[in-house]
């Protein structure tokens, strides 16, 4: 009786198993891919943030005083349960931001990209580059310094015919300019200080982060924040992380950790230590 065993040639084996080869890689790379971005970030035990390090007081490459970003990214990760690392990449070389987002995150050297500002048009961008942003964690923007004592009732509106110390060529500039102040415009923060505290002005509109972080560092100075000022509705905005588009998973934990961190006043803890003004997240115009 014929035996009806059947035996495959060396060439039929060695296709069979290149069949099986092929099989097994394409199942494990596709289920690599199915994992979601905070199964990745657990299985790594680590979530990668990317930040500017050169953007004092927001991050720095510099463990004693990082920025309050790079503070509050750190929160994040301890909220998550996983270590935060950080993928620097500078917004301020040719390209600006657009470029940085391109090189970090848009290549999947991050996981999310800190401090960017939400509204509309930055909405619009993000969707072009196949970004979105989660729930803002704060609000910022341009506020008033004084020399003066009593500043219960001051604010633009009663300003007019004083002058105004401004950064020159910022958006504050601009605002003071086609609303008819009178302005006295100077370079940088620190010589804005110098200004108020030699009498040669009286009070000042300057980026919430630099005149809190500047007068942190010049605490001699005799300028100061207005108190409970906020600012002008075209001259604020709010900060949220970026995250690609397909990682809705990881936009809606973060947004909800944020959203923690801000309204338990952790976040506000970590302003305060760069003498940064804390705002809650302004409504969107």
């Amino acid at each position: 009786m014929k035996s009806h065993q059947k035996y495959f040639t060396p060439s039929c084996s060695i296709a069979f198993l290149v069949f099986l080869s092929v099989l097994v890689t394409f199942s494990t790379s596709k289920g690599a891919e199915e994992k979601s971005a905070l199964e990745r970030i657990k299985a790594r035990g680590a979530i990668v943030f990317c930040a500017d390090p050169y953007n004092f007081p927001f991050s720095v490459d510099n463990p004693g005083s990082p920025g309050f970003d790079i503070e509050i990214a750190n929160l994040v990760a301890q909220k998550l349960g996983v270590r935060a690392q950080f993928f620097w990449i500078d917004t301020g070389t040719r390209g600006g931001l657009g470029r940085a987002l391109r090189n970090s995150i848009l290549e999947k050297k991050c996981d999310t990209f800190l401090g960017l500002p939400t509204g509309k048009e930055a909405e619009e961008e993000m969707e072009e580059k196949g970004l979105v942003l989660t729930k803002p964690y704060f609000g910022t923007g341009f506020v008033l310094m004084t020399r003066e004592t009593n500043t219960a009732a001051m604010d633009l509106n009663s300003l007019k015919g004083k002058k105004i110390a401004v950064e020159m060529s910022t958006p504050a500039d601009w605002y003071l300019f086609k609303n008819g102040y009178e302005r006295s415009l100077y370079r940088f923060v620190p010589e804005i200080l110098e200004a108020m505290d030699k009498g040669e002005v009286d009070v000042a509109l300057v980026w919430a982060p630099m005149a809190g972080s500047s007068l942190k560092e010049h605490p001699e100075s005799k300028a100061k924040l207005v108190e409970n000022y906020v600012p002008e509705p075209t001259l604020r905005w709010n900060l949220a992380m970026a995250v690609r588009k397909e990682d809705q998973d990881l936009k809606e934990t973060l947004s909800q950790v944020l959203e923690e961190l801000s309204k338990g006043g952790q976040i506000k803890d970590v302003l305060s230590k760069y003498g940064v003004p804390f705002y809650p997240p302004f409504p969107e115009e």
